[in-house]
């Protein structure tokens, strides 16, 4: 693809996206919405021997605290 122009006043490209049949104003933005954490429901009462194969230190011998 090549760009051959720009584009840049607002009545012709108004003008350009009606001949098209695409709208000439932008979408209206919503709202943001909080994040879900309240809908999870996380067990966070696990202590660390609950995943022992998440234990990076495991099994070390090398003096590594």
């Amino acid at each position: 693809m090549r760009i051959i122009a720009f584009v840049l006043e607002r009545p012709v490209i108004e003008r350009i996206l009606d001949h098209i049949g695409e709208p000439t104003m932008p979408p209206t933005v919503l709202p943001a919405r909080s994040p879900p954490q309240g809908e999870l429901r996380f067990d966070q009462t696990s202590g660390p021997g609950d995943w022992p194969e998440m234990d990076q230190t495991a099994g070390r011998s090398d003096g590594w605290e």
